[in-house]
């Protein structure tokens, strides 16, 4: 029995072309296998699992608007930013890496695929960064821009140079997406490595530990730069802190 009924992908925000599948998701209250690979069904208690692990196909699709969707249970969702960095920083992260294969490698050239990874790989940052501040995607449509911008570019360029171009013109814009949601959904201090806690700003403190802004927290060492504590805190705080010079 289907209790509940998704569509997602392209048709939900609004991208779909004649080439787009029309994928649906279906939650069932028993195990169905299926051979249409446009169709992925689950029970609820796996469908609830993908979203306690901010799976965002999950995630997109109990976010949508009712006329994609029929429901007759409803699923609980917790935002853990910790959980939401790690699946959405990967998903986008690997769109991103199959956008330059399928552009630049000869033996796997697929234009319509690579563009359409590379528009996933912003998407899916932008869902990320939109569910980080609402705890929920408010807006499917925001970055169809790019996606009309892309196309226009695979019009013109083939190959290496199409990639260059789309590199060259969104890099930037790929590198401040990924960062706003890094700083929307920080690593938990005991997950740092010493090569991401760059030594951007030095500080003294009145007990003559040096004391690192990392962005996020205070990262205190002692004169040998041996590290004593991470106080783990959103803002900077109020402590009795002299900026010294590097």
């Amino acid at each position: 029995m289907v209790l509940n009924q998704y569509t997602f992908g392209s048709f939900v925000y609004g991208t779909n072309t004649h080439l787009s599948d029309n994928d649906m998701i279906f939650i069932t209250d028993e195990k169905i296998i299926s051979d249409n690979i446009n169709h992925h069904y689950y029970t609820k208690n796996e469908f609830q699992l993908l979203i306690n692990q901010h799976d965002i196909a999950a995630l997109e699709c109990i976010f949508s608007h009712s006329i994609f969707k029929t429901e007759s249970i409803q699923f609980i969702f917790n935002l853990d930013k910790w959980k939401l960095r790690q699946s959405i920083s990967g998903v986008s992260s690997n769109s991103f890496v199959k956008a330059k294969k399928k552009l630049i490698v000869i033996a796997d050239y697929d234009k319509y695929l690579g563009v359409k990874s590379f528009f996933h790989s912003l998407r899916i940052i932008d869902y990320g960064i939109q569910i980080a501040q609402h705890s929920k995607i408010i807006n499917f449509k925001s970055m169809n821009w790019l996606f009309d911008d892309l196309q226009k570019l695979s019009c013109e360029y083939d190959g290496v140079e199409l990639w260059e171009k789309i590199d060259t013109k969104y890099r930037k814009l790929y590198n401040k997406k990924h960062s706003t949601f890094k700083e929307l959904c920080p690593k938990p201090s005991e997950f740092l490595t010493k090569k991401e806690m760059v030594i951007s700003d030095y500080y003294l403190s009145s007990d003559n530990k040096i004391a690192i802004w990392d962005g996020n927290f205070f990262i205190f060492y002692d004169k040998k730069m041996n590290i004593e504590l991470i106080d783990f805190v959103i803002f900077k705080p109020k402590l009795n802190i002299t900026k010294s010079s590097k």
